[in-house]
């Protein structure tokens, strides 16, 4: 009987200790878990009606993917969203007509000659001024087109006409009729980093308003256009961007526009170009006001010195490698009526050193149609100096 008692109370004892243990464990956890959400908040914390947070941001400027992150470009597409347009394009294109070989010797030349063939197309716009109805778009879009028509997410649409169009930029402004228009607020492409939210929206093979969304991935690409003009200062981006996509706006996280879609490199995967939107404006400005931009220039191909290595700096007795050769001179321009030559090498420009041939075009570029430039050019062992007006730059179809 005593070792039963004993027994009995050695196990009410260890119930007991055992109860008071978890008691003290709850209260412990609760503090815990009471202290952690007051200082971090819950995971399924549901956000007020319509309300967007922001990014969370560690260490500055690094952004980490969350839920929230999802609501901010749902938000972005939301606000530029009504104001990208989509643009479908009739122009006629000549063709030589279906004629048999053997009714070359028996019918009339005429016959023969090219006919036009009307062709469609299609691509992006955004609108960026509301009350005047105005479209920024690329040059490409709307180049040569017979009808330009302009169709809005809410079902609208609208004839456009070109206002203006800059082919060497790649970028042209289209006008349309309307009221109560939306618009897309511009952003800036100067404060831009590698690695920001980047956000496509466009018309990709007639799908329209189609939302893509990758980042910046690199600033300041170049890339030479099929007609052979050289696109300079463009955002690159791994947003998807597809045929119909050109003209159509990039943006940034809040959604503002910071660059003109314009190009993929077809054979690859993730690699698109935008023209950055502080270049976009200033030209749109421009063809707003006088309905073409004015591109100085000379009127010459160069060839960097550095490229041909030593044979060159044998060849043309050059003390270095620095200089930009002059490979043609085109007929009636600024620089054929300098008398600039084949085979010279520019070395200073307005008393400023030329290592290659980009420092010419560049300084080129800061200067005005039918301002005066002086050219020191190393011909023949002997230096000249040339006085140069340059001109404006023809027009590139």
């Amino acid at each position: 009987m005593q070792a039963m008692k004993s027994r009995y109370r050695g196990s009410t004892l260890g119930y007991l200790l055992a109860a008071l243990g978890g008691v003290i464990f709850a209260v412990i956890f609760m503090g815990v878990g009471a202290f952690l959400f007051q200082k971090y908040g819950s995971a399924g914390e549901a956000a007020s009606p319509g309300a967007t947070r922001p990014i969370q941001q560690l260490h500055g400027n690094i952004s980490v993917v969350t839920p929230e992150s999802g609501d901010a470009l749902t938000a972005a597409v939301k606000r530029v969203g009504p104001a990208v347009a989509n643009i479908d394009t009739t122009y006629h294109v000549a063709t030589d007509p279906e004629l048999p070989d053997m009714f070359r010797d028996v019918l009339p030349k005429e016959f023969f000659d090219p006919v036009p063939k009307e062709s469609k197309g299609k691509g992006s716009g955004v609108i960026i001024d509301s009350k005047k109805g105005l479209v920024l778009t690329n040059a490409h879009v709307v180049t040569s087109a017979t009808t330009i028509r302009v169709s809005l997410p809410d079902k609208r649409e609208f004839e456009g006409k070109v206002l203006g169009s800059d082919s060497l930029t790649d970028i042209a402004v289209v006008q349309i009729k309307g009221k109560n228009l939306p618009q897309a607020e511009l952003g800036t492409s100067r404060d831009l980093d590698p690695g920001s939210w980047a956000i496509a929206i466009g018309n990709p093979y007639g799908y329209q308003n189609t939302v893509t969304v990758g980042v910046v991935s690199a600033l300041d690409r170049k890339l030479m256009a099929p007609g052979g003009n050289l696109l300079e200062h463009l955002i690159q981006t791994d947003a998807s961007i597809n045929p119909g996509n050109s003209g159509g706006p990039l943006c940034d996280i809040r959604g503002r526009v910071i660059g003109i879609n314009t190009a993929i490199v077809p054979y690859a995967q993730g690699i698109g170009f935008s023209i950055a939107v502080d270049q976009a404006k200033e030209v749109s400005d421009q063809l707003i006001k006088h309905g073409k931009i004015k591109h100085p220039y000379i009127g010459v191909r160069l060839q960097d010195v550095e490229e041909l290595g030593k044979d060159a700096i044998q060849y043309f007795n050059l003390p270095d490698n620095e200089g930009a050769i002059v490979v043609t001179v085109e007929p009636k321009s600024p620089a054929e009526k300098a008398g600039v030559q084949k085979g010279d090498v520019i070395r200073e420009i307005d008393h400023k050193k030329i290592k290659t041939s980009e420092d010419v075009v560049n300084y080129v570029t800061t200067r005005k149609v039918g301002d005066a430039i002086s050219l020191e050019v190393w011909r023949k062992n002997a230096v000249k100096i040339l006085k140069l007006k340059l001109g404006d730059r023809p027009f590139l179809s």
